[in-house]
């Protein structure tokens, strides 16, 4: 029997399930999601990183909300196409059909 090879959930696919709920949530109350997490808790040093990787490898859309310079908070947009795992499954709705546009009439 072949062995399967298991899918290694990244750090940032961590990140992205703290923010599944598609709410604002502060630099702090992510920090505190992890605090059990030994070895995620020495990397949120790259916090800003990982939110970069969302945005790249998984198409996420993530808003930042600034007080003056510094980061205070983050927000998924578009949680509903990230599964539970935190890992980009696509987008849920269809694009909408083309509208067929009717010929110009001929001028006589």
């Amino acid at each position: 029997m072949a062995k399967t090879k298991t899918a290694k959930i990244r750090p940032h696919n961590k990140v992205a399930q703290v923010l599944l709920s598609g709410k604002v949530m502060s630099v702090e109350d992510i920090k505190a999601s992890f605090a059990a997490d030994a070895k995620m808790s020495k990397l949120m040093y790259r916090l800003s990183t990982f939110v970069y990787d969302i945005r790249k490898y998984d198409n996420g859309v993530i808003k930042v909300i600034k007080d003056g310079r510094k980061v205070s908070s983050y927000q998924l947009v578009n949680f509903k196409d990230f599964d539970k795992n935190g890992c980009y499954v696509g987008a849920t709705s269809k694009p909408a059909a083309p509208v067929a546009q009717p010929e110009p009439a001929e001028a006589a």
